[in-house]
């Protein structure tokens, strides 16, 4: 699948994608064939300037368990050399699983991203370093990204003097969307929020979401549920309530997913919402019709200006920058 936009000529490109948890066997495969989990979408992640993922767990090969979590994850961190081989660059590390091995696995995480030149967001050594974001530059245009986390344990949450995630609570995150507008032409703010396995928003991640278009954010995405749920437009803005799994190692095979490829130019930003057939061992584009219909639909269900391509698979829009 080709996408035309890559065609023409962008102030900047960039992928935003689901949840990345590159455990259980996804690491397995990974240590025996690299590059085999990327085969389908591999042009897709070369041709971004950035591909921004949510890391589900931590780059650790030591660290504490944490007590009584029913699910921990952990993956080698030289696979972060992988990712950067297929241009995966911005990582989101403000979720329910960055702590699984404790405060040392977080920044054994921090540690491998920032030694391979990579990019990170939502996690750091005290409040203001975990919530205060990344900005990202290509062509002279400066893009901010800002990362929260709205989920369980509260004990991975930053304090002002402790190490954890950027805690999604109104107050810091307006007041970190304010601060960043003012420094970037272009503001995306990511959150881990929402119910596991619910297709539609609950109603504070509407709320949230709304009040950083209110305070300058040009775009805001979602991810945690495990399923695509709808996107909307809202002041000429897009909300992406959850992209669902990208690639995801998990025992229990949730094949939902979808990205968002979006095109800066100097009047505009133009979207396409891809579907994603999410197998743990390998994505790659949904391919069936029917299916791509039905989640393409359920994808636009709050937005009434987009338009569907069925031919070629995709939701599409754009809005003035």
């Amino acid at each position: 699948m080709v996408n035309f936009l890559f065609l023409f000529s962008f102030l900047v490109r960039i992928n935003l994608f689901g949840d990345l948890m590159p455990a259980n066997w996804v690491s397995d495969i990974m240590r025996q064939y690299p590059d085999s989990v990327f085969k389908n979408i591999s042009e897709v992640l070369k041709r971004a300037d950035f591909n921004i993922v949510n890391l589900e767990s931590p780059a650790t090969l030591d660290g504490t368990p944490f007590p009584d979590k029913k699910y921990l994850y952990k993956f080698n961190p030289e696979l972060i050399k992988v990712f950067k081989r297929h241009n995966i660059n911005v990582f989101l590390l403000a979720n329910n699983h960055m702590l699984d091995y404790g405060k040392e696995g977080m920044f054994s995480t921090i540690h491998a991203i920032k030694e391979n030149g990579l990019f990170y967001a939502g996690a750091g050594r005290d409040l203001k370093d975990a919530s205060k974001g990344v900005i990202l530059e290509k062509n002279g245009f400066k893009i901010g990204v800002l990362d929260f986390a709205m989920t369980f344990p509260l004990e991975f949450y930053a304090k002002k003097h402790s190490p954890g995630i950027a805690p999604g609570s109104p107050e810091n995150v307006i007041k970190e969307v304010r601060i960043m507008r003012k420094k970037v032409d272009f503001l995306i703010v990511s959150f881990h929020f929402g119910a596991e396995k619910m297709d539609t928003p609950k109603d504070y991640q509407v709320e949230i979401a709304k009040r950083c278009i209110d305070n300058g954010a040009d775009l805001v995405f979602g991810h945690h549920p495990h399923r695509v749920q709808p996107i909307e437009v809202y002041k000429g803005r897009l909300i992406a309530y959850s992209l669902g799994n990208f690639i995801f190692g998990s025992y229990a095979r949730v094949p939902n997913g979808a990205f968002i490829s979006v095109c800066i130019d100097t009047d505009s930003v133009f979207y396409r919402i891809y579907p994603l057939n999410v197998d743990p061992i390998q994505t790659g584009f949904a391919t069936s019709i029917k299916k791509d219909s039905l989640l393409l639909e359920h994808i636009i269900e709050r937005c009434s200006v987009c338009d569907i391509d069925y031919k070629r698979g995709f939701v599409k829009l754009r809005l003035a920058k």
